[in-house]
């Protein structure tokens, strides 16, 4: 992959914060690393991704339902596939 400044600064963000993490930059931040947008979900606010070459989807949800913010085991599993898939290079 080729190195990305935004989405590096988007990486460090979820790592410093997960409990703080904006539902938007995350769904931003699968999308970067080349996750898409595969369907959402009719009444709910689940956002399910996919990538051409990884087999496990990510399906997101914001929590609370009324709040903004990340679910941060969601911020984590996100954080476990870019770092087992290397999908950030450069120095982060």
């Amino acid at each position: 992959m080729v190195r990305m400044g935004k989405t590096e600064k988007l990486y460090q963000k979820a790592i410093r914060s997960p409990k703080n993490f904006l539902f938007r930059d995350l769904c931003l931040l699968v999308e970067r690393v080349g996750f898409e947008l595969r369907k959402t979900s009719s009444g709910t606010s689940h956002r399910f991704y996919r990538h051409p070459l990884i087999m496990e989807p990510i399906n997101l949800q914001p929590f609370p339902r009324d709040s903004k913010l990340a679910k941060p085991y969601q911020v984590q599993q996100v954080l476990d596939i870019i770092d087992q898939y290397d999908l950030i290079e450069g120095d982060i």
